[in-house]
């Protein structure tokens, strides 16, 4: 497979900065003691997550996906890239005590 190239948009300083590609269809999904899962994600290459809280997310192509503690950890207030390939759920559980917020931004 080949890797799409990605044009990154530049500020007036020449900085390249992420364009969003979808904004309005940014959702936040709660972090809770529980796995909680993501409305399907389609038609979209790359998402930004970042969380207000420590947690682990699972990506998956369907809706009976479940995080678990041992999942792939997102640390609070580090956003982060990944590229998707086809339909997309994203599930997610608190690593700690404190719950908080994912949110998913869909990017271009």
């Amino acid at each position: 497979m080949v890797a799409k190239k990605i044009k990154l948009v530049t500020d007036s300083n020449g900085v390249r900065v992420q364009e969003v590609f979808h904004p309005a269809t940014a959702q936040l999904v709660a972090i809770g003691a529980g796995s909680l899962l993501s409305t399907v994600i389609t038609g979209v290459e790359i998402v930004r997550l970042v969380a207000t809280g420590n947690c682990h997310v699972r990506f998956g192509d369907n809706a009976s996906i479940v995080a678990l503690g041992t999942d792939m950890y997102l640390p609070a207030n580090v956003p982060e890239f990944f590229s998707l390939h086809g339909d997309t759920y994203i599930a997610v559980i608190r690593d700690a005590a404190l719950a908080g917020w994912l949110c998913i931004t869909p990017m271009d």
